[in-house]
């Protein structure tokens, strides 16, 4: 429910009981805090790999030999990132 009360403190009303003004603080705080831990989270993964995949070398040459990738942290990163894990 703490979406259509921020829904309608946003169009204007002001008239809300203290306990739901209470609850509706409580919900607001906790998922700002979620989001500020997950993007915590993210930057300390990307970094992680990213330092993973340099120093250990694990994208150097195509399966089955062949041309080298000419930027495989750029690709490595951008894939992760696009697909949301990284």
């Amino acid at each position: 429910m703490p979406h259509n009360s921020l829904a309608l403190i946003l169009r204007g009303k002001t008239e809300f009981s203290e306990s739901k003004m209470d609850d509706l603080f409580e919900a607001v705080t906790y998922r700002l805090g979620t989001m500020y831990e997950a993007d915590y989270m993210k930057k300390e993964l990307y970094e992680k790999l990213h330092d993973l995949i340099k120093d250990k070398r694990l994208v150097t040459r195509p399966i089955g030999g062949g041309l080298r990738y000419g930027k495989p942290m750029q690709y490595l990163a951008l894939a992760l990132t696009e697909s949301g894990f990284g």
